[in-house]
């Protein structure tokens, strides 16, 4: 019934969410949103763990062949990478793992009303925690539970902003005099502009300092 539960429970996440078995070394679980996500059967995973190299991105595949080793290992970490799926596609991906206790009982990801909530890359997360009992084996033996997740379109947002700041600040580093962005003190907190405009000055140095003290006294006034 635990087990069911369990089952259930990981297939409504919208993740991929795995058991690793550290001395078999093979997955005893992987949930159905791998299918989705890799467009692949589960079974040549099951057979084969370390065929999840192979999807990785080639500069990204060193990233992925220590992940696996850390697996190997029993090292829980978390990494984000880059695989290529059928016709060439390119997803992102970032991957928790967790080392369980050498017990019958497991931890996993789930939905409780018991949290324990992190905050990273200023977007907060809560990850729920169930205990289930998966087999009645008399032997112990450690797992490694993960949640994997797609993060393609943050990804592909965070790209479309880095081009967008990178275009900003080519045109205002192409104009005749500049641009600059000031406290409500007066002091400036950036500045981009030309060597005609604040001559002999570096945007660096302009931090921190007010008009007054880098401008002449008649350009000063009309700040």
């Amino acid at each position: 019934a635990s087990e069911g539960r369990f089952r259930e429970i990981t297939e409504t996440i919208e993740s991929i969410n795995i058991i690793f078995n550290v001395s078999s070394a093979r997955f005893s679980y992987l949930s159905p949103k791998y299918e989705q996500i890799f467009g692949q059967n589960r079974d040549a995973l099951y057979r084969n763990p370390r065929a999840i190299v192979d999807y990785a991105h080639q500069d990204d595949k060193a990233i992925l062949e220590a992940a696996y080793e850390q697996l190997l290992a029993g090292s829980s970490g978390e990494l984000e990478y880059r695989i290529v799926i059928s016709a060439g596609v390119i997803r992102w991906l970032s991957t928790r793992t967790f080392v369980t206790p050498s017990t019958r009982q497991l931890t996993v990801e789930g939905s409780s009303s018991s949290a324990v909530t992190t905050v990273a890359a200023g977007s907060q997360q809560s990850y729920y925690l169930y205990k289930y009992d998966i087999d009645d084996n008399d032997t112990p033996e450690q797992r490694i539970i993960g949640s994997t997740v797609d993060i393609t379109e943050r990804k592909k947002a965070e790209q479309a902003l880095l081009g967008n700041e990178s275009r900003l600040r080519a045109m205002m580093t192409a104009l005749p005099d500049g641009i600059a962005w000031l406290s409500r003190e007066g002091r400036y907190l950036e500045a981009l502009h030309s060597d005609s405009y604040i001559p002999l000055v570096s945007q660096t140095e302009l931090v921190g300092k007010t008009p007054e003290d880098v401008l002449p006294e008649d350009n000063a006034q009309r700040y």
